[in-house]
């Protein structure tokens, strides 16, 4: 879910923070990626993690990206509420989908059967004796009860696909294919010991990674310095970078006080006040600048409680504490880039998903050349370095520089340390 909101408060108060990008303007840079997100973002809109997981690893690379994947370990249980809510969500779309499939079978058996009472009497029967589930007949909204009663049996199969679409299971079977893959283009991941998302965004403020690639707003409240959100393939791909930085300087926040307003807004580990919405706040924690000033006052606020459960001091720590007992020495070993298996991975690609055609697999074919700058992209991230891009452009010796400029006494200043990144390039 991530910070609610949170976003909305962004584009109001700090937009100088929001920069859409084509992916280029990216090149050199190593980007966390919370896996999970993206494989189900994948298995909904392919039905196949891996044709989705190609596209973007290719995308990626071909712009100069290196991608770090991290899995999910184990959530902590501040969380299990959270988790019990998106299970209680998928059965019940089980649930409709199972039912849609009982109704369209009872109109092929009888075509005239229109009845709302009838067809009402069949659903509740079915779902109480048959699927053992107590009846609410608000698990159907008004357009598809009316689908449901009035439609055809190719009509309701229509609904129930577009259902089971949302129904969507990552198995262990799909996170060992998908590391294979990652295995074969030579790309690295990590195995996170708790949440990926966190870990992403505590790689990224260590410096081991330059950015995070995500949709989740948690990525902010932890502590990540660059995220990289709405990510679009379309025209050679671009994202939209919110820099924490920029955030809290339009917002006249420091971090903590950017912390108890995400926790406020609402989070995953813990209830949220009811009647505070994002920009309330955001304006409290300007007045008040920390939870424990709020709350007396939102005790006197009417239309606004707080309940009993708002445990705002453990999901602080949480936010701020999250992978400290990770080793990072290891996971900075872990970040490297290795040789792409090209004759494997065209094999391994054929046998996943052999309807991956034409330009993806020509994209994947001329990755084999990019390789030679895998001492470039091995070199330690630092985002505290004006000069940290340099590319090999493909097919050339040519060098090519990206600088950040840096202002400094109104003057821009280039960073001299080039030198040593050229130095490793191959002649």
């Amino acid at each position: 879910m991530g910070i609610r909101n949170l976003y909305k408060i962004i584009q109001t108060k700090a937009p100088n923070s929001l920069q859409t990008k084509p992916l280029s303007a990216f090149i050199g840079y190593r980007v966390a990626i919370d896996a999970s997100i993206f494989l189900y973002k994948f298995m909904y809109v392919y039905g196949n993690v891996i044709d989705g997981l190609t596209r973007l690893t290719t995308i990626l690379l071909k712009n100069g990206i290196l991608p770090v994947y991290v899995f999910d370990g184990k959530p902590p249980k501040e969380k299990s509420d959270v988790l019990k809510e998106r299970k209680e969500k998928r059965d019940e779309l089980v649930l409709i989908s199972k039912t849609l499939g009982k109704i369209s079978l009872e109109k092929e058996k009888n075509p005239e059967l229109k009845d709302k009472n009838e067809i009402v009497h069949i659903i509740k029967t079915y779902i109480e004796n048959d699927l053992d589930c107590e009846y609410n007949e608000n698990f159907l909204n008004a357009d598809e009860w009316n689908i449901v009663i009035k439609g055809k049996p190719y009509e309701i199969n229509k609904l129930q696909e577009s259902v089971d679409k949302k129904i969507i299971y990552i198995r262990q079977e799909h996170i060992d294919d998908s590391k294979k893959l990652l295995d074969l283009f030579g790309v690295p991941y990590i195995i996170a010991q708790s949440e990926a998302e966190s870990l992403c965004a505590v790689l990224c403020k260590k410096g081991i990674v330059d950015a995070t690639l995500s949709e989740d707003s948690d990525v902010l409240a932890t502590g990540g310095c660059v995220l990289l959100k709405n990510f679009t393939m379309e025209k050679g791909g671009s994202v939209t970078e919110v820099c924490l930085d920029k955030v809290l300087k339009e917002m006249e926040l420091n971090y903590d006080e950017f912390l108890d307003m995400c926790i406020l807004c609402g989070c995953d580990y813990t209830s949220k006040i009811n009647g505070i919405g994002p920009m309330n706040a955001y304006k409290l924690i300007q007045k008040h600048k920390n939870i424990e000033n709020i709350i007396p006052t939102i005790k006197s606020m009417k239309n606004c409680s707080v309940p009993n459960d708002f445990d705002y001091i453990t999901s602080r720590e949480l936010f701020k504490t999250a992978c400290e007992t990770d080793n990072f020495e290891i996971y900075k070993t872990s970040v490297l880039q290795t040789p792409i298996q090209i004759t494997s991975l065209l094999a391994y690609l054929q046998q996943k998903c052999p309807k991956l055609k034409g330009k993806i697999l020509a994209d994947i074919q001329e990755l084999k050349y990019e390789y030679k700058n895998e001492k470039l992209m091995n070199s330690p991230s630092n985002n505290d370095e004006e000069s940290k891009v340099l590319k090999m452009v493909k097919g050339t010796n040519k060098k090519v520089a990206v600088v950040e400029k840096k202002k400094t006494n109104d003057k821009l200043v280039f960073s001299n340390t080039l030198d040593k990144y050229f130095s490793i390039l191959p002649k």
